[in-house]
């Protein structure tokens, strides 16, 4: 309940967990209020970043989110960015270092 309140949630380099990124969805789907969200360097699969983006779907306040240093395909990607459109605010959505490359050049 308490988290509902947040607007700033920092997770830099804690390796989360694909349990973990259930947990965070599910506290963040209850969250109206967040406006950044930092998930650097975290280690963390494509399916668990998918997941936390779900959990940000009514997240309308959200401006910034980091995903930066993660190990996030263009499959993944794309699903984020699917789940997110609808975010109006949304400024900034930070994948650099990721697994997502142009095909082109990824061969």
């Amino acid at each position: 309940e308490n988290a509902s309140n947040l607007t700033v949630i920092d997770f830099f380099n804690n390796n989360i967990s694909e349990e973990a990124a259930d947990d965070i969805a599910a506290v963040l789907s209850h969250n109206n209020n967040l406006q950044k969200l930092y998930l650097w360097g975290n280690n963390l699969q494509a399916s668990g970043a998918i997941k936390i983006a779900k959990g940000l779907e009514n997240a309308s306040n959200l401006t910034e989110i980091d995903f930066s240093n993660n190990n996030i395909n263009e499959e993944a990607a794309v699903d984020i960015a699917a789940v997110l459109s609808h975010n109006i605010n949304l400024q900034q959505l930070d994948l650099a270092n990721t697994l997502i490359c142009d095909k082109s050049l990824c061969q």
